[in-house]
């Protein structure tokens, strides 16, 4: 035939085909059927010339050697786009960045007088390289030889160690015992200047070892002659970072130079797929390669993507080209003799049969037009470039334009073709539905307990949660899921502050004590010594005298409250001062390795300026706290219980706790305090008591938020001494804010002179004479009391192991670690 000439069309013989698959799902699956139905035809040898010879691998290697057909190609890739290449340079970047980082890094210093011995404390540099998660991807490769479990536990002792340094790192890397023998090789050669030698060790296994037979097999030998390529040529040029060498370039700059020669050149990529008894080979490979055959060299040639997107002509637009014309040295070519010359190409090389590929639609939905040259080649047919199926039909014979729709989905995506057998079926159960037998397993009892004789230990923050969401509650506290990052957000900055409040707390508690005693234990330390406060015999000191002055918490200790100037003034230099030692001591590793949880360390300027905020915002509290409270001094500072502390019943099962603060005042009335440290912005609205309407003359409705009530509750049978007369939460951020549920007649004493407005005032005002639905007393008492009545009821459901989702609201939903549940609620 003679492309271009349509003066006489051409007879069709059945040598020419043309396929029609709908779209993308029906491509694959048409190929592969033409392939066999060519097989089983006679044909021994097919080549498949693709735009995208590597997609072309990916969709129909496995296909067709599931049909029987034996695969091959020979592919030309960046480096960078097989899997080995770029876990290689993943592993020689991060490796070279930390070596570089580590050269100038402060040196840890050792802690005097710590509590545990290797104790240092770790100075800090540029940490945006943290976590360095290009390593953590590279130990999860194949080519890093490290088990799966190891490589994710290391990636999360990682990411969990906001004080790891360069050094740490690269010592874990050089550890057999921490990675394998292969990365440890690895990165000691590179850490020498060695990139070839570092590439060997790990992907020579595939190349003469083990390796050989791995599907990654190919990937990696490609990867590793393009690294040692590269490596061989900067070594030529001199340029080198062997430590021994006088004119040594940095590891990084090395690194960098490799990758930049990496990302340019190009590897051949060997693949086959042979099963046994093939009936036929297919060759994958671009049209360009497809073109330079000899002719009738093959039995067929399915030439794929002949649409006008895949295949488009066009003239060359780049310098060389550009060049060549402005100096006469090379006519401009002509776009069309170039394509029509290959297509030519293309038709001689089968002897049998020339098939062309032509979707329909793209993944797009859009309509799909045909390429330049299938339109020239149905014009030798006498076909219009607009004909359709039945036109090709009636042009090139009935069994020469196959086609394929895409509603037949199961059987487009079997590598067979055949739509796989339906095996089981199941409805998906709404998110922590359990069956009956399933349920003892919510809350197993300890091991060594029975079940008849087991109650659960719980915290009053996880009754809460159980309470806002019964499955949030089992993900989070049965299953544990949560971020391995150690994070810099509000859970953090609210421990430090609950560490630095406590210590400032206890500390202007025991000056009092000691001040009313007329003792000077104290005063004199600090005057000896800068760092008095921070010693453990200063500690001691302040635990004693905080211990007396809780044996009558009734009695007055002038000089505890800071509603007292003076007092104030003092605190505001104590918590300055603990603010500052509490920071220091996050930088502490134990025996050098282990930081604290939850350690609050900054990483970049913006998280500097948070912690200068949070320093704010506590200097500020006390301010807050100096127009209120009248009449109360604290006496309790997280006080605990629970474990290792006073054991305590609450709502049918054990309570373990640490309570924040309790204040009393000379009658013995108590307040009880939880600190919450998040945005004062609708604080009150969240956390007062009542709604709107004020205490319910009926049975009390569970409050959103229980957990001071629970601590009230604590405090009644803990302190039998002490009138508990209101259970409220201090906002501890911004320009803070007093919330939860006071006594009617101690309102003023507690808010002072931030007294509630007249429309919050019933939102949080506990009447004297309401009941609750309790018989016998009422207020404060009867409100505890019926409290947790209605959390016991709860609290049945749980240890029948009732976990199926069911939020209170969206804010239950906040911090939820189950993404796609049916039942997540949006704001």
């Amino acid at each position: 035939m003679c492309i271009g000439d349509t003066s006489a069309p051409v007879e069709p013989t059945g040598a020419v085909r043309v396929l029609l698959p709908a779209g993308p799902s029906a491509r694959p699956e048409l190929v592969c059927r033409e392939v066999r139905s060519l097989a089983d035809a006679g044909a021994r040898e097919v080549v498949l010339a693709a735009p995208d010879p590597r997609a072309a691998w990916s969709e129909l290697s496995g296909r067709l050697s599931a049909r029987g057909v034996a695969v091959r190609a020979q592919l030309s890739v960046r480096v960078e786009e097989l899997e080995s290449g770029r876990a290689y340079l993943s592993f020689a970047r991060g490796v070279a960045r930390l070596a570089e980082l580590a050269q100038g890094w402060p040196a840890a210093e050792e802690v005097p007088g710590a509590p545990r011995a290797g104790t240092v404390r770790v100075r800090l540099a540029d940490m945006s390289w943290w976590p360095p998660r290009d390593l953590s991807d590279f130990l999860l490769s194949d080519i890093s030889h490290v088990d799966a479990p190891r490589a994710r536990a290391l990636d999360a002792a990682w990411r969990a160690n906001r004080l790891l340094t360069p050094a740490a790192v690269l010592e874990q890397l050089q550890s057999e015992r921490d990675v394998s023998p292969e990365v440890a090789a690895a990165t000691r050669e590179l850490l020498r200047g060695r990139l070839g030698s570092a590439a060997s060790k790990l992907l020579a296994p595939y190349v003469q070892g083990e390796g050989r037979t791995s599907p990654l097999a190919a990937d990696a030998t490609a990867a590793l002659s393009a690294v040692l390529g590269v490596a061989r040529s900067l070594k030529e040029l001199g340029v080198t970072a062997d430590p021994q060498a006088a004119d040594r370039v940095s590891l990084q700059e090395l690194v960098g130079l490799a990758s930049e020669a990496l990302s340019r050149a190009r590897a051949a990529l060997r693949l086959e797929l042979a099963p046994d008894g093939a009936v036929c080979t297919a060759r994958i490979m671009s049209p360009g390669a497809a073109a330079r055959l000899a002719p009738r060299s093959t039995d067929a040639l399915v030439l794929l993507g002949q649409s006008s997107s895949e295949s488009a002509v066009g003239a060359p637009d780049d310098v060389c080209s550009a060049l060549l014309l402005a100096y006469s040295v090379e006519p401009a070519p002509r776009a069309m003799d170039a394509a029509r010359a290959r297509f030519a190409a293309l038709a001689g090389a089968p002897r049998s049969v020339l098939a062309l590929e032509r979707p329909l639609f793209g993944a797009d939905g859009k309509q799909c037009y045909p390429s330049v040259m299938l339109t020239e080649l149905m014009a030798c047919y006498g076909l219009e470039a607009d004909a359709d199926a039945e036109d090709l039909a009636s042009a090139l014979g009935p069994h020469s334009v196959p086609s394929r729709a895409e509603t037949p989905v199961r059987e487009n995506a079997s590598r067979s073709g055949v739509a796989a057998a339906l095996q089981l079926s199941e409805e998906v159960a709404p998110a922590g539905r359990l069956e009956a037998e399933e349920r003892a397993c919510v809350s197993p009892p300890p091991e060594g307990i029975s079940v008849e004789d087991a109650r659960p230990l719980l915290s009053a923050s996880q009754i809460e949660t159980y309470l806002e969401c019964p499955y949030k509650w089992f993900s989070l506290r049965r299953l544990r899921l949560r971020d391995a990052d150690a994070a810099f957000g509000g859970a953090e900055m609210g421990t430090f502050a609950h560490r630095v409040l406590e210590v400032t707390r206890r500390e202007l508690l025991a000056r009092a004590q000691e001040r009313s005693l007329g003792g000077r234990a104290l005063a004199d330390a600090r005057a000896e010594r800068a760092d008095a406060m921070q010693q453990a015999p200063y500690r001691e000191m302040v635990a004693e005298l905080e211990a007396r002055a809780q044996l009558d918490p009734a009695a007055r200790v002038p000089g505890s409250s800071v509603a007292d100037p003076v007092a104030l003034e003092e605190a505001r230099a104590v918590l300055a001062e603990e603010f500052d030692a509490h920071l220091l001591h996050q930088y502490q590793l134990e025996r050098g390795r282990r930081p604290l949880p939850q350690a609050l360390v900054p990483h970049s300027a913006q998280q500097q300026g948070q912690l200068l905020g949070l320093r704010r915002d506590l200097l500020g509290l006390l301010d807050f706290e100096s127009t209120m409270l009248d009449g109360f001094e604290p006496r309790f500072f997280e006080w605990g219980f629970g474990r290792g502390g006073a054991r305590v019943e609450y709502a049918g099962v054990l309570l373990t706790g640490t309570i924040d603060r309790i204040d009393v005042d000379a009658h013995g009335q108590a307040v009880v305090i939880d600190y919450k440290h998040k945005s004062d912005a609708g604080f009150a609205g969240e956390y007062d008591v009542f709604g709107d309407d004020g205490a319910p003359e009926g049975p009390l409705a569970l409050p959103r938020r229980v957990q001071s009530l629970i601590y009230g509750q604590v405090v009644r049978r803990a302190f039998p001494q002490l009138d508990v007369r209101a259970a409220v939460y201090l906002c501890t951020k911004g320009s803070h804010a007093l919330a939860g549920a006071v006594d009617e007649e101690l309102v003023e004493n507690v808010f002072g002179e931030r007294a509630p407005s007249a429309r919050r005032l019933p939102r949080l005002s506990v009447p004297r004479a309401a009941s609750f639905g309790e018989r016998g007393e009422g207020g404060m008492g009867a409100l505890l009391d019926a409290c947790e009545e209605l959390v016991a009821a709860r609290i049945e459901r749980m240890l029948a192991g009732d976990i199926e989702a069911a939020p209170v609201d969206a804010d239950a939903c906040s911090f939820c670690p189950v993404l796609n549940c049916e039942r997540r609620l949006r704001k």
